[in-house]
């Protein structure tokens, strides 16, 4: 089965779940990767930068999504990490280097240009946080069906950093469906980014699990 098939099968699939649940929006997860030497035992009293919510063109912040909802739901929900706004590491960053080279930073992180990231030195240097929590939209589309029904459908990807590297050590992606045209973007937005910070490593192993 070709990729482009398994996606259509995986959004049929999620569009007959919905149809039988009282709930609009349905979720998929998928598990990208795990770097073997990290578990939840690194995150353990470790900051957490929540990273502006990535899209093409101007990223938004996490703590300006919803007014600050993003962040809070994010908190509530692990509350064993510790997550930190990204807000006091652009303010300084801005200060000391301009806008243009964060901007460019984060141009970078949102195309995957791993090496150009990597090396961006006076980013690492000045990084406030052990971790970088990074999201990015990376599909967005309004889709009408024959019956004149519509849908939303998102693919937000998800990367955790280790800024002393720096490199990935965890990477997810959700398949967001909503059915629903009285949520807003930036709820559907923030439903995938919670889904794939609630996908990240426990700190603390669950009961009956040996390997940690």
């Amino acid at each position: 089965m070709t990729k482009r098939k398994s996606n259509r099968l995986g959004l049929v699939i999620l569009m007959l779940f919905l149809s039988f649940c009282s709930g609009k929006t349905g979720i998929a997860f998928h598990d990208l990767y795990t770097d073997p030497q990290f578990s939840g035992r690194d995150l353990s009293g470790a900051d957490i930068v929540v990273g502006p919510v990535l899209m093409q063109g101007r990223p938004i912040s996490a703590g300006n999504l919803e007014s600050g909802k993003l962040l809070r739901k994010l908190r509530r929900n692990r509350s064993d990490l510790q997550l930190v706004s990204v807000y006091e590491f652009e303010r300084s960053f801005k200060e000391r280097h301009g806008i243009e080279e964060l901007n460019l930073f984060y141009h970078n992180l949102f195309n995957s240009e791993l090496l150009d990231v990597q090396s961006a030195q006076n980013v690492w240097d000045n990084f406030h946080g052990q971790f970088f929590f990074v999201t990015r939209v990376t599909n967005a589309a309004s889709v009408r069906a024959l019956d004149g029904s519509q849908s939303r459908r998102l693919r937000i990807e998800g990367e955790l950093w280790r800024s002393d590297g720096p490199e990935v050590v965890w990477r997810a992606a959700v398949n967001v469906l909503s059915l629903d045209f009285k949520e807003t973007d930036c709820t559907i937005i923030g439903n995938g980014i919670a889904a794939l910070c609630d996908s990240l490593p426990q700190v603390q192993p669950g009961v009956g699990y040996r390997e940690w």
